[in-house]
């Protein structure tokens, strides 16, 4: 259980939301600690929130009927700033990851903003438990810093598609001069290069 954390309030839109975040300065000083004693200590991506899961959030925001009343699985949630925003419009939200201290915090961002349709559960993508296939939508947001796990994932498709890999890792909010924002629109036609399944998606308009 991480003890260290701070509420954090995230603007998504014209909203904003508050969820808990672990204290950047904990975390920094237990990764250098742990990696000392283990070289191959993972870095804790998940204990920071993304500009991709922002735009994630932002997308439902926008495009809410696309989860209007469904069930919805976020897999490899980290803090669940998706899921918490999906939870308003959705009738049922599983918010998984597989780090057992990500689902604590995640259980006190919920119980925080009052939400009761949120199951947060612990879930690794290569053992899917049969009671999420039932999901009508799966959000991920800036999970693919190792391409293979796409693989694991969905391995219908990486069989019978063939699908670049790439190492394009996030979607961003740039600023540049004159306010300039490069949005998801671009980030969008940038995964199309690289991962041709995508051109059936369903949200793909409303992206463009």
């Amino acid at each position: 259980m991480i003890n260290e954390l701070i509420l954090q309030s995230i603007s998504y839109g014209n909203k904003t939301i508050e969820l808990y975040v672990p204290d950047p300065n904990y975390m920094k000083a237990r990764y250098e600690e742990d990696t000392d004693a283990n070289s191959k200590t993972p870095f804790p991506y998940w204990s920071q929130i993304w500009p991709s899961a922002i735009a994630l959030a932002q997308f439902i925001e926008a495009q809410p009927h696309y989860i209007q009343n469904k069930k919805v699985l976020e897999l490899a949630a980290g803090l669940g700033l998706p899921s918490l925003v999906a939870a308003k419009v959705a009738k049922e939200v599983f918010c998984t990851d597989y780090l057992p201290e990500t689902i604590d915090v995640l259980e006190q961002s919920v119980a925080y903003n009052k939400i009761e349709n949120i199951h947060c559960e612990l879930l690794d993508w290569n053992e899917i438990n049969p009671s999420f296939s039932t999901a009508d939508v799966v959000l991920m947001s800036d999970v693919n810093y190792n391409p293979t796990d796409f693989e694991t994932l969905f391995p219908d498709v990486f069989a019978s598609t063939d699908i670049t890999k790439c190492k394009l890792q996030m979607m961003r909010f740039v600023s540049n001069q004159d306010d300039y924002r490069i949005g998801t629109s671009v980030c969008g036609g940038l995964s199309l290069i690289h991962y041709n399944s995508f051109k059936v998606a369903a949200s793909l308009p409303d992206l463009k």
